[in-house]
C-alpha cells in the first residue's frame, strides 16, 4: 500500500502557496487601483512604507499606540483648497505569541 502522507503534504503545501499567491496578487491589484485613483484626483502616490509620516500628521492617539508604526500606499494632494494625505496604516501591540498587528 502506498503511503498517502507525501501526497497529503504536497496538497497542504500547494494550498498554502495558493493562498500566499492570492494575497500577494490582491495586494498588488489594490496598489494599482489606488495609484490610478490618485492619478485621477491629481494626487501623488507612493506604495513605500514611511515610519515618520504618522507622527508628522498630528497628535492623534492611534499614532502613539504600539510599535512598528508604518504608513504605506500614501496618496497626497490638494482638493477643494485642502491638503489631503490618505494612507494605509498599521502598528503592532504585544510581543511574541501574544503580539497582534492592526491595520
Amino acid at each position: 500500500m502506498i503511503s498517502m502522507i507525501p501526497y497529503l503534504i504536497l496538497l497542504i503545501a500547494a494550498i498554502i502557496l495558493s493562498i500566499i499567491a492570492l494575497v500577494l496578487w490582491s495586494e498588488k491589484k489594490r496598489r494599482e487601483e489606488l495609484k490610478t485613483a490618485a492619478s485621477r484626483m491629481g494626487f501623488s502616490f507612493s506604495p513605500k512604507k514611511d515610519a515618520n509620516l504618522p507622527s508628522a500628521i498630528g497628535d492623534m492617539t492611534i499614532f502613539k499606540k504600539g510599535y512598528g508604526r508604518k504608513a504605506y500606499n500614501i496618496m497626497k494632494g490638494e482638493m477643494n483648497r485642502f491638503r489631503w494625505t490618505v494612507f494605509d496604516y498599521n502598528y503592532t501591540v504585544g510581543g511574541g505569541r501574544s503580539s497582534h498587528t492592526y491595520s
